[in-house]
């Protein structure tokens, strides 16, 4: 019999290492799994935080293309008013060259008749 406790006694301290074996690798496994649980939840909050960032870039690109097709609209009405205003120009050139003529005429006229006037006056002494 103590042949028989004294197996028994190596058995169940032998399985008595093992199970401390087990909870050591048991708490390893744990441990491990906490690690990977704080990485996948950082991960999750990283992900959260991009596609934040993502749609707060297709949000500014969408305002940007906005802005830009606004632009390219006051561009065009500029273009527009830039010709209206060439066109006005141009006419202002043709009113003032014919104000020059009529000038000219005006003062050709007025020399004629103080000319006019001058042979009257020589006309009237003879």
């Amino acid at each position: 019999h103590a042949r028989d406790a004294s197996a028994l006694q190596q058995e169940l301290e032998e399985v008595t290492r093992q199970l401390e074996e087990a909870r050591g690798e048991l708490m390893q496994l744990s441990q491990r799994e906490q690690k990977h649980q704080r990485f996948i939840r950082k991960s999750e909050e990283e992900k959260t935080r991009l596609e934040g960032e993502i749609e707060a870039a297709q949000d500014k690109l969408l305002r940007t293309e906005d802005s830009h097709e606004r632009t390219k609209s006051d561009m065009a009405s500029l273009q527009a008013e830039v010709l209206s205003l060439r066109r006005f120009e141009g006419q202002c050139q043709e009113l003032e060259q014919k104000a020059n003529v009529l000038q000219r005429q005006v003062e050709s006229s007025a020399d004629l008749s103080k000319c006019l006037e001058r042979t009257q006056n020589l006309y009237h002494q003879a």
